[in-house]
């Protein structure tokens, strides 16, 4: 068990009657960074294994040792780690970390060799488990809110369980057989699920019924005793004998392992101690000693100060040199450079040095390098040729210098009040330059480097500042008074007052801990895996890789892509190739993605959206070949193109976050949803970002559903208890309940157009239902109760659907609703939030809306007997009905002529005219831009006999050019009519020709009209033609 101090304790012969707090002090075995810090026991072999996120590290240990002692680093310089699982009877160990800002999961030895990349680009990974008898791990992604499982190769990924609510977090993972188990908290409940199926075999719920009231237990935690625990297996540690560590390999062969700091003996079972010096260690220095404490005491371990060096004058300026076993130090009153062998605790001269200001070693090359502050140099000096080569000269007082070996770069800082800079220069002394002005600088000191995360950090007058050598910028960690300090991974620890430390992190702001150090005034850290030789490709800019980094063998890497990209030739780069036309469209909302899966072969392509976004829906522009989605993060409805480059904001909903989408392909208007502690349901113009609010007053809508050739709405209302269908005309009115009777969860809506059919699934009821338009004729199409269906849409004589917990999207016949094999498993899929069909769907359009917006000014709102023009919120319309207060309006009178039937006279659009029997008309339309678009309305038809042209009506022909004029003029009227005869002959009515049809990837007819000129439109004759 661990308490608040993120300390781990043992008991023996354990009985809830016989807990006594003081034992707990006496049996602690190990101390962690924060109580995120997970272990995992293997039993065979009486090992604990604990990772931990702070340090970074995978620490195996003997039950039996307390936490002072045996203990041996395996892994080390992880991001992040998270979970850990060890298989002891395969001999396998299962860990998380963050690789490339995303989670991933490993698998080694026991002992930490053949590390394996077996998962990655998942979110949060927090639990792992193991399955001996399957060869299977079983993990939770509280960032993708699933239960998943691969094999021990990493293939073979199913999700298990999603959770359809961000608060139903699961955790406490544990196996029993062909069970794994969760807690579900904020449901009080327990869940077992089948390992093959997910399928839920046993759940508890936390519920106790006490005077009259329902009292509730949160569960946090479950665990079975496993049956390796109990088999009888042969032990083979017992007869190893190993003086601390015993590992069983997978071939049941064991191997001796020594805590840091010792070696192992030739009898392969014994260690002894190679070094005076803890190999994790924070190094203390005053003016007469160097003394060491386990960097384990920065989180609770008890302090024990150990000295390896008493010196009778002036000790300053440290350096370590880890893979050579190397301290260096100034002797200030001898003027020396000193260093010390920490494995056999021999200290001897360097070098003789005067007036050092700053010391640092390249412990890749073993070379030496320090400052002098008034001799304005900076010298290096190499082991193997004792000779000081100065490297920069005439520095400006330079002090506090620091080295990245992995760049092959020194730093430090120079100047005085008013005039510090923080520098930096390569360390074969040719090249020089700024990092840091003065402009940020109070009293600098205390420069450090970490390679591992690319920073520099010095301290100042208010704090630890550090800069970010990747973005440039500078951040501020505040504190007062500090006399030193030094980074290891996350933890900053200064010295204060010579004898207070203070240690923060990072990586937990809250992280504050208090303790006394007597006297010292100079600390720096001791740690291999803190000086490594090789960059981590991975590390820095994500190796320049887009997308993954994958490290592969020590110092090299590869890319790879996310779902629906694929690398570019530069093996660096990732790109997408949308597609355009033939379709499924759908949003994760997980991976904050919106994909494209093509109808023909369900290969996945991404659009490349910029990731600070949160799309919850999308939909389609055919003809603008563009994406219009919902931002639940920024409360926006956004345009975007489908290259993910260009995206222009329609509108903000402000408190309310925007949900549903669908296109009025009558208009081009776009119907939505917002939701907030109320909903509605309101129509954006796309192109003037005017909007209308159509029905107030909702619960939570979530999907809509329209019908333009009728002019019905129809959405679904997400109500506790007494969730319902409901349909109104466009214009709101005429609601009525049309579904409220055996429906819990309706998930998603559609119509079938060739039908005239309404569609919803419901997620609790496990179905998929119809019913006609008015609400009756109710059936089931598809009903399966391991599935919890939520999209659905239709295309021809096929529909298209999402389960919870099925990775992809499946396609069925409508006659019959058997599946056809058409996508795979998609593991890397998320929560899909919205499915659209574009190809081979036909929707009706409003007649009247299609043709020239109606006559309206702004919405033209379909309704059953024709339409009705509308304002947006706040705004008056006229007593025409048609034209909103503030709109511009051209004449509608033409002097011997009119406008033709369907024009809307309003600034910006265009609109045909006829003239009168003997005048002829100047154009093919005009354009109303406040007034239409020619100096004078008696310039548009023109006497027949008087025909001028209207750019220059002052222009006097000679007798002979109006001649010919007039000619021509008769003769193009003789055509005129012949050709209105013949498309009149060949106009007639047909049956089936009375709609107009919105069709996806079809060519447009040229059907002029400002409101309908965002759709692709098919237009075809009517009766009334």
């Amino acid at each position: 068990m661990t308490d608040s101090l993120s300390k781990l304790y043992i008991t023996q012969n354990f009985s809830p009657n016989l807990i006594l707090p003081h034992k707990f002090t006496e049996n602690m075995i190990a101390t962690f960074s924060s109580p995120s810090s997970k272990i995992a026991i293997d039993w065979i072999s009486k090992n604990i294994y604990h990772i931990d996120p702070s340090f970074q590290w995978i620490i195996v240990q003997p039950i039996n040792c307390d936490a002072q002692s045996g203990i041996k680093t395996l892994i080390n310089g992880l991001i992040a780690p998270k979970s850990i699982s060890v298989d002891p009877l395969n001999g396998y160990l299962f860990w998380s970390a963050k690789q490339g800002g995303k989670s991933t999961i490993w698998r080694s030895s026991l002992s930490g060799t053949n590390q394996t990349l077996l998962v990655h680009s998942l979110l949060l990974v927090t639990d792992i488990v193991a399955s001996d008898a399957e060869r299977r791990i079983y993990w939770l992604d509280i960032g993708r809110e699933t239960l998943e499982t691969c094999d021990y190769e990493g293939l073979g990924r199913r999700v298990l369980k999603r959770s359809d609510s961000l608060l139903m977090l699961m955790s406490g993972l544990t196996l029993h057989k062909d069970l794994v188990c969760v807690t579900i908290q904020a449901a009080y409940l327990v869940e077992c699920m089948d390992t093959h199926t997910g399928q839920t075999r046993w759940q508890h719920l936390f519920q106790w019924l006490k005077d009259d009231k329902y009292e509730y237990k949160v569960p946090t935690a479950l665990s079975f005793l496993p049956d390796s625990m109990s088999s009888n297996k042969t032990q083979p540690c017992e007869e190893q004998q190993c003086e601390f560590i015993c590992i069983v390999s997978d071939e049941s062969t064991t191997n001796c392992l020594c805590p840091d700091g010792f070696i192992l003996d030739s009898n392969g079972r014994n260690c002894t101690r190679d070094n005076v010096l803890h190999q994790k260690s924070l190094l203390l220095s005053n003016k007469s000693s160097v003394c060491f404490v386990d960097v384990r005491t920065l989180t609770g371990m008890p302090i024990q100060v150990n000295c390896i060096l008493q010196w009778p004058r002036s000790v300053s300026h440290l350096a370590v040199d880890t893979h050579r076993d190397n301290v260096y130090f100034e002797d200030i009153d001898n003027r020396k450079l000193m260093k010390m062998d920490v494995l056999s605790g021999q200290t001897k001269e360097f070098l003789s040095i005067s007036g050092v200001s700053g010391l640092c070693v390249d412990w890749v090359t073993g070379d030496v390098y320090w400052a002098e502050k008034m001799s304005g140099l900076i010298i290096f000096i190499n082991e193997r040729f004792p000779m000081e080569m100065p490297l920069f000269q005439n520095v400006d007082h330079p002090f506090s210098l620091t080295i990245n070996p992995l760049n092959s770069t020194l730093y430090w800082i120079r100047g005085g009040v008013g005039s510090y800079k923080i520098e930096a220069g390569s360390t074969d002394g040719t090249g020089r330059w700024v990092l840091v002005d003065s402009q940020h600088l109070k009293d600098p000191a205390g420069l450090i480097v970490s390679t591992k995360s690319n920073r520099l950090f010095w301290s100042d007058v208010d704090g630890i500042y550090y800069l970010d050598m990747e973005t440039s910028k500078i951040n501020l960690i505040p504190s007062r008074n500090i006399n030193s300090f030094t980074i290891y991974k996350e933890f900053v620890i200064m010295l204060k007052n010579q004898s207070d430390v203070l240690v923060t992190s990072m990586g937990s702001p809250g992280f504050h801990r208090h303790f006394d150090m007597p006297m010292f005034e100079n600390v720096i850290v001791y740690d291999k895996s803190e000086q490594p030789t090789q960059r981590d490709p991975c590390r820095v800019r994500n190796g320049d890789c887009e997308h993954i980094c994958i490290l592969q063998t020590e110092g090299t890497r590869s890319c790879e892509c996310r779902l629906g990209y694929e690398l570019d030739s530069d093996r660096k780069t990732c790109i997408s190739s949308p597609l355009k036309q033939n379709f499924v469209l759908t949003v994760d909302f997980t991976h904050a993605g919106i994909f494209q899966v093509s109808m023909a072969d369900a290969n996945v392509a991404a659009i490349d959206v910029n990731e600070t976004i949160r799309p919850v829906n999308a939909v389609f522009h055919p003809l603008h070949h563009n994406l219009i989605y919902s931002d639940a993060m920024y409360r926006e409805i956004r345009q975007l193109s489908m290259s993910g480059l260009e995206s222009v904001t329609l509108t903000n909903t402000g408190s309310f976050e925007p949900r549903a989408l669908v296109i009025d392909p009558s208009t081009g208007h776009l119907i939505y949803s917002a939701v907030s502690t109320k909903s509605y349901i309101g129509i954006l113009d796309i192109g003037t970002k005017e909007r209308k609010t159509l029905v107030p007053g909702l619960t939570s809508v979530y999907n809509i559903a329209i019908h333009p050739g009728k002019g019905y709405l129809f959405w679904s209302d997400l109500v506790y208890s007494a969730s319902y269908i409901g349909r109104s005309y466009f214009d709101g009115s005429a609601m009525s309940n049309l579904i409220f009777k055996d429906i819990l969860q309706p998930n998603s809506l559609t119509v079938d157009y060739k039908d005239d059919m309404l569609y919803w699934t419901d997620g609790e009821l496990r179905t998929i239902n119809y019913c006609d338009l008015n609400g009756d004729n109710r059936g089931i199409l598809l009903q399966d109760n391991t599935q919890k269906f939520v999209h659905f849409d239709i295309s021809g004589d096929f529909f298209y659907y999402t389960a919870l917990d099925d990775q992809k999207i499946k396609k069925a016949s409508l006659s019959n609703a058997s599946e056809i094999t058409w996508m795979g498993y998609t593991a890397d899929f998320g929560k899909l939030n919205s499915l659209q069909v574009y190809g081979g769907k036909h929707i009706p359009v409003n007649d009247v809306c299609s043709r020239a917006n109606g006559g309206c000014s702004t919405f033209c709102l379909p309704t059953a007997r024709g339409r009705k023009c509308a304002c947006p919120d706040g705004v008056n319309i006229l007593a025409d009905k048609k034209t909103c207060d503030g709109v511009i309006k051209c004449s509608e009178d033409i002097p011997n002529g009119q406008l033709g039937p369907h024009c809307a006279p309003y600034f910006g659009n265009k609109c045909a005219y006829s003239c009168h029997s003997g005048f002829i008309p100047q154009s093919d339309d005009i354009l109303c831009q406040g007034s239409w678009n020619v100096s004078s309305l008696e310039q548009l038809c023109v006497a027949a006999a008087t025909q001028r042209p209207m750019t220059d009506p002052g222009n006097d022909g000679a007798i002979a050019g109006g001649i010919v004029a007039a000619s021509l003029a008769v003769t193009l009227v003789l055509v005129l009519i012949i050709i209105f005869l013949c498309r009149r002959a060949s106009d007639s009515p047909s049956s089936d020709s009375s709609a107009i049809h919105y069709i996806y990837g079809a060519q447009s007819n040229g059907h002029a009209s400002r409101k309908a000129s965002n759709v692709i439109i098919d237009e075809r004759s009517s009766n009334s033609t």
